[in-house]
């Protein structure tokens, strides 16, 4: 078996409506201006249009248009809450070949998550201003991976770009979770 020729389990059939649902909605018109009634939140996933409180998987097309576009790997690993299951959920027996999956890049998932992270930084931004300490504990829990992640891949493109000083050790605490991170070229106004 090839390298790309893995294959896996095949996929309840929840997973299958739940892509359905999402496309959908993705593509449905959006009437504007948007109605003042409807209230939508992506960071908690709540909009108080009709649609969301019918729907199976809580979905509408004000909240999956107001995120990225999902890259396809997405709908095989969304998940369902532990304690929702359905007869549905028993008839994932059967196998099946991912075999077009090489196609996708891990190139295009950096980039969706890379315009996401754009867009949240602004939104921290925005947010400093009210100094709104619950949202700052919020932000600090959920987010210290990605920014311990980020801080070492920073430290270690600093490290590298500077002119005198020493490279980073590979194995060093701190540098192993960047080992892979590639350094950007240094910015003609970042020397100045």
């Amino acid at each position: 078996m090839t390298r790309f020729q893995c294959q896996y389990r095949e996929l309840a059939s929840w997973r299958k409506v739940f892509k359905r649902d999402w496309k959908q909605a993705a593509t449905s018109p959006i009437t504007m201006p948007l109605n003042n009634k409807y209230r939508l939140n992506t960071l908690t996933w709540v909009c108080t249009c009709p649609h969301f409180s019918t729907s199976r998987f809580l979905l509408c097309k004000h909240l999956v248009q107001d995120v990225h576009p999902v890259p396809p790997l997405f709908f095989l690993e969304v998940k369902r809450d532990s304690d929702i299951r359905d007869d549905e959920e028993s008839d994932d027996e059967g196998i099946i070949d991912v075999r077009g999956m090489e196609n996708w890049s891990v190139g295009e998932t950096m980039v969706t998550h890379a315009n996401l992270l754009r867009d949240f930084a602004d939104g921290i931004l925005y947010q400093a201003q009210f100094n709104n300490h619950q949202w700052g504990q919020s932000l600090e829990r959920e987010g210290v991976s990605l920014f311990r992640l980020a801080s070492h891949c920073l430290e270690r493109e600093r490290q590298f770009n500077l002119t005198r000083g020493t490279s980073p050790t590979t194995w060093e605490k701190t540098t192993t979770s960047a080992m892979y991170y590639r350094t950007c070229p240094p910015r003609a106004n970042a020397l100045s």
